[in-house]
């Protein structure tokens, strides 16, 4: 993502909402995670100066990747949520806050959204964008 940003693979506009980290946390540490997010924030800023970025918190996942179990990465997700709460405070960042209150909120594929999941995102989204205009 990061690529994308600084080649201005992007359109212009006044807000600017990425969801990041979730495929990397089946992989990563949520330290190396952040790392690359705090790469991300500085890029985004060079390439889109007049557009406020927005991130979104990471939901669970039902797939392990290269961790020991769905509890250790579900556990690395929630760790990596707190600490990018605590980071955008001091960089000039958004933050949208999605409570995927229910496993279900996830797909079979224990990766992407199911419907419900899909919908609280959007409805997160919804909610965020009409307190910015």
């Amino acid at each position: 993502m990061t690529e994308f940003i600084k080649e201005k693979h992007f359109r212009p506009s006044p807000h600017f909402i990425l969801c990041v980290g979730s495929t990397n946390l089946k992989y990563d540490k949520p330290s190396d995670v952040l790392d690359k997010t705090k790469l991300l924030i500085p890029t985004f800023g060079k390439s889109y100066p007049n557009t406020k970025l927005a991130l979104t918190t990471v939901s669970p996942m039902n797939i392990c990747g290269l961790k020991a179990s769905v509890i250790e990465l579900n556990d690395d997700i929630n760790e990596y949520n707190i600490k990018l709460a605590s980071l955008i405070t001091t960089m000039g960042v958004d933050l949208i806050s999605i409570d995927y209150d229910k496993r279900d909120m996830i797909a079979g594929d224990g990766h992407h959204l199911s419907d419900s999941g899909t919908f609280k995102l959007s409805s997160s989204l919804d909610e965020y964008l009409k307190n910015c205009l």
